[in-house]
């Protein structure tokens, strides 16, 4: 099913504001888990860009060798390089983070079976 690119924008437009209605909550919480506090707030590797490249050499944890993001530990540098350890920039690039995979989930979908509503479920999801 074809439907008009003002379809698709308003698609993207609802992808967009569910991500931000669900989620929002969240941008005015400070680090509250063990897992905020571990990775970010007490995570010295993040508090220097020039140790980005070691993030793709190096497990996340000290202690686990099986526990690999780099992706994320260059997020938290970046957003630590920005706005030092405020709470509400990272939960804002999470946010933001999630509402594009909305998107791109959207994309691959409709390129796959062709159907912009079967894509924009998807999208939601």
């Amino acid at each position: 099913m074809r439907l008009s690119l003002r379809s698709e924008k308003w698609f993207l437009i609802i992808i967009l504001a569910a991500g931000f209605f669900v989620h929002s909550f969240m941008l005015g919480s400070n680090f509250k888990t063990v897992d905020d506090l571990l990775s970010v707030a007490s995570n010295e590797s993040i508090r220097s860009l020039s140790n980005i490249p070691q993030f793709f050499h190096q497990p996340f944890f000290q202690n686990s060798n099986d526990y690999y993001r780099p992706l994320v530990s260059v997020s938290f540098a970046l957003d630590y390089w920005a706005h030092g350890l405020v709470p509400f920039y990272y939960n804002l690039t999470n946010l933001l983070l999630h509402v594009l995979c909305g998107f791109l989930v959207y994309f691959i979908i409709k390129n796959i079976v062709n159907d912009n509503t079967i894509a924009f479920l998807s999208g939601l999801l």
